[in-house]
């Protein structure tokens, strides 16, 4: 027996209709530059995770697509690399993840793509996640004079440049000035201090996953964390 169409017309939706809908989620996370087709983060990196900052490149990378700002809706490894700054075996681990979770697709040569009929809700799982780290985020205090004193006399360590971040943070915590806990704030000025200028998101994401696997051990002072070499 068939039925009538007419009984399921509050299920039908068209893919126009779900583009509209996850536009409207995403205007408050991301944005397309007009003439470049550039993907813009419009939140802080530190109030989301790896996964939510490739996921929301590779869906303005598809918005820009949809706008004819860019010719293609998928974005390379490498491309990711630059527009994130996560090294590319982590990298590889969060698209992995995607891919496994049907937010994104993995195409020919390595190029992922979003899954644009997962759109909305990636967006609202992106959404509440920032709003979960922006709760749960310590409030930053100012350091105490003595910590202001060490901080002003103490000689920044030389750091060669290297391929990636992770390598560059073990560095600086591997040299005599790394020995006295640092936070995320010391280690940024000291990468920046031999030329690597990284984001407050691209450091502090990088000494979570250092912590997460045993490479450093990060100490509470206050409402505020130090790393220090295990």
């Amino acid at each position: 027996m068939v039925m009538s169409t007419e009984l399921f017309k509050d299920l039908i939706i068209t893919e126009k209709e779900l583009l509209q809908e996850a536009v409207g989620k995403a205007k408050d996370l991301v944005a397309i530059e007009e003439k470049s087709g550039r993907v813009i983060l419009r939140v802080p990196r530190q109030s989301l995770g790896q996964r939510q900052i490739v996921a929301l490149y590779l869906a303005g990378q598809y918005f820009a697509n949809q706008m004819n700002k860019v010719k293609s809706s998928s974005l390379s490894i490498t491309e990711l690399e630059e527009l994130t700054g996560i090294d590319p075996n982590t990298l590889a681990g969060r698209l992995s993840e995607l891919v496994r979770d049907e937010w994104a697709r993995r195409l020919d040569r390595a190029r992922y793509e979003i899954n644009q009929f997962a759109l909305n809700a990636i967006l609202d799982d992106i959404g509440a996640f920032k709003r979960k780290s922006e709760f749960l985020q310590p409030l930053e205090t100012e350091r105490s004079e003595e910590t202001n004193q060490v901080s002003s006399t103490a000689s920044f360590p030389i750091v060669p440049k290297t391929r990636h971040l992770t390598e560059s943070i073990l560095y600086a915590l591997g040299s005599e000035w790394g020995k006295t806990p640092r936070d995320w704030g010391e280690i940024a000025e000291a990468l920046k201090q031999n030329a690597l200028h990284y984001s407050k998101g691209s450091v502090t994401g990088t000494l979570t996953l250092l912590t997460q696997s045993g490479k450093v051990r990060r100490i509470k002072y206050g409402h505020s964390y130090k790393y220090v070499l295990r």
